[in-house]
């Protein structure tokens, strides 16, 4: 199993980074603003922050565009088949391990 399979245990938050992932491919942004006050937004999920240094630096998302401190990013091709693999993957999962999944990562 390679690191960027889905199923991989050592990736943070799964059911969070699923839908995340979700969530750009259905073409929403990520959005940070800085330099002076990093936040970071995407439809209204709480892990943002927390799982985007993991994605950007997996290449999942690249910089499209910035705008007055503001940068927009957006799913890579490669980003793009590891959400496929992710829903394949979750859609796989039994309802038991979808649950254990959701509540411990």
């Amino acid at each position: 199993m390679t690191h960027d399979s889905a199923a991989d245990k050592d990736i943070p938050h799964r059911f969070w980074l699923l839908v995340m992932l979700r969530a750009m491919a259905r073409g929403h942004a990520l959005v940070v603003t800085g330099p002076s006050s990093f936040q970071s937004f995407l439809d209204g999920l709480p892990h943002v922050a927390i799982l985007f240094q993991y994605i950007l630096d997996h290449e999942w998302i690249a910089e499209r565009e910035s705008r007055d401190g503001i940068h927009f990013y957006r799913l890579t091709q490669r980003g793009f088949d590891f959400w496929r693999e992710g829903e394949q993957w979750w859609h796989n999962l039994t309802w038991r391990d979808r649950l254990v999944v959701r509540l411990v990562g």
